[in-house]
C-alpha cells in the first residue's frame, strides 16, 4: 500500500498508474498499470519520472526472483504490440527461475519466440495471444490464467450490453508525429559512419529546446537513423545503445526527450524493391520508406499527420517513398551544400528548392523545404499550427 500511495502521489508522463488491484489469492496481488504518454496530458502538465526502456524487464524480475507472485500486461491504446527486447529477457530470467509465461490464451512465449506481420519489423514486436502475457512463478499460474481471461470476458459483456468503455484504457495518439534524422540533424556530424563512441555525441545548438518545444505540443518525436557502423564492425550494439542513451541524457538536461528511436546497421540499400519487406537485406536503410513506415505504424499516425526531417537526399527520399506528408531538409550535416547553393542564389532561408532551383537534389524529391537547422524548422512548425 505504501508503494502504492507513493506512486498515486506523482503525476506527468511516464507515471506509473495503479488503474486496478485485485487479490486473487492469499499473496497473489495483480496490479494493472501502464505509462501514459505527455501528449496524453491535459495542459501544460510536465513529467515528473523519465521515460525508461526496462519497466517490464523489472517486472519479470520481479517474478524471477520471487519478489512477486504475478503480473499481467497487454499494450494499451495506440501500442497494439510489446516490445521484445524487455519480454524476451524477461521470459527468459522467468523461465530459468522454473515460472511460466503465455498469452491470455495459454500458449507458451519462448524467449526467442518472435511474429510480426510483414510490414513490420521481425524481431522487435511481439503480438502474444489475446494481446497480452500472463507471467506467474508457475504455482498460480491456472488461478492467474482463470482469472485474467474472467476479467476480460466481463468487461466485454459489459462493454457490450451498455457501452462501457474498453477494458483498457485507450489512449489518444499524438497530434503529429516528428520522425527525425540524427547524424547532422539533432547531433554534429563527425563523417561517416557516424559517432562511434559516446563522448563524441554532441546536440546542435537549439536542438534540446526545439525537441522540448515539440514535446510540450503534444508531438510524438521519433529519430530515424542509419547506423552502419555496426555492419562494419566500428561499434556494436550496446555501443550504439550507450550513444543513444547519452543522447537522452543531454536531451534530458533541458527537460527534453525523444519517444523512440528507430536504426538501420544494413551496409546498403534495396530502396528499389518496391514494398520491400523487413527481411530483404538492406531494406530498412534510408533511403528506403521501411523505418518511416514502422515509426507511422507504431504511433497509430498516418502519413498525413507525420513529418521528417533530416540533412541529405536519401532522407528525402526516404519521406517521399514513405507518403510522409512533409519533409524538410535542414542546412546542417550534408545539408550545408544545399544551404551555400541557396545562398549562392540570393535565396534566404527558409526556403523552397524545386525544379527550377533544385540546389543539387534529385528531382523525386522536388520540392523540398530548407530550413537552416532543426530548431528553425521546429519552430516554424509550431508557429504554423498555433495560427
Amino acid at each position: 500500500q505504501v508503494a502504492t500511495d507513493a506512486l498515486d502521489e506523482l503525476e506527468g508522463a511516464w507515471t506509473v498508474r495503479v488503474a486496478e488491484t485485485a487479490y486473487l489469492s492469499d499473496g497473489i496481488v495483480a496490479i494493472s498499470d501502464h505509462e501514459t504518454p505527455r501528449w496524453a496530458l491535459p495542459g501544460d502538465v510536465q513529467p515528473k519520472l523519465r521515460r525508461q526502456c526496462c519497466g517490464s524487464l523489472c517486472k519479470y524480475a520481479l517474478v524471477a526472483t520471487g519478489h512477486a507472485a504475478a503480473f499481467f500486461q497487454h499494450p494499451v491504446g495506440w501500442a497494439k504490440k510489446l516490445k521484445t527486447w524487455d519480454h524476451a529477457a524477461g521470459v527468459a530470467c522467468v523461465e530459468a527461475a522454473g515460472g511460466l509465461v503465455t498469452g491470455f490464451s495459454g500458449d507458451r512465449l519462448a524467449p526467442q519466440m518472435v511474429y510480426a506481420p510483414p510490414d513490420l519489423v521481425a524481431g522487435r514486436e511481439l503480438y502474444p495471444a489475446r494481446g497480452g502475457v500472463v507471467v506467474t512463478n508457475a504455482l498460480c499460474h491456472e488461478e492467474a490464467m482463470k482469472a485474467v481471461n474472467e476479467a476480460l470476458d466481463n468487461a466485454q459483456q459489459t462493454q457490450a450490453s451498455d457501452g462501457a468503455r474498453e477494458t483498457r484504457e485507450v489512449l489518444p495518439p499524438p497530434s503529429l508525429l516528428l520522425m527525425v534524422d540524427r547524424d547532422g540533424t539533432i547531433n554534429r556530424d563527425v563523417g561517416s559512419p557516424g559517432v562511434t563512441r559516446r563522448e563524441d555525441f554532441a546536440l546542435l545548438p537549439g536542438v534540446a529546446e526545439a525537441i522540448k518545444q515539440a514535446n510540450n505540443a503534444g508531438w510524438a518525436v521519433c529519430v530515424v537513423t542509419n547506423q552502419s557502423a555496426v555492419s562494419k564492425g566500428l561499434l556494436s550494439e550496446q555501443g550504439l545503445g550507450e550513444i543513444h542513451e547519452e543522447m537522452r541524457v543531454q536531451l534530458a538536461e533541458h527537460a527534453a526527450s525523444v519517444d523512440e528511436i528507430i536504426y538501420a546497421t544494413d551496409l546498403t540499400s534495396n530502396a528499389s524493391v518496391p514494398n520491400a519487406l523487413c527481411s530483404v537485406p538492406g531494406a530498412r536503410r534510408k533511403p528506403s520508406p521501411q523505418m518511416l513506415e514502422e515509426g507511422m505504424a507504431q504511433f497509430a499516425v498516418p502519413a498525413a499527420s507525420s513529418v521528417y526531417i533530416g540533412d541529405t537526399a536519401s532522407d528525402m527520399l526516404a519521406a517521399k517513398r514513405a507518403g510522409i506528408a512533409r519533409s524538410i531538409l535542414v542546412g546542417t550535416g550534408y545539408g550545408q551544400q544545399q544551404m551555400l547553393a541557396a545562398q549562392e542564389l540570393g535565396l534566404s532561408l527558409p526556403c523552397v528548392a524545386d525544379s527550377a532551383q533544385p540546389l543539387g537534389l534529385p528531382e523525386e524529391v522536388l520540392p523540398i523545404e530548407l530550413h537552416a537547422d532543426l530548431a528553425s524548422a521546429i519552430c516554424c512548425l509550431i508557429a504554423e499550427m498555433s495560427e
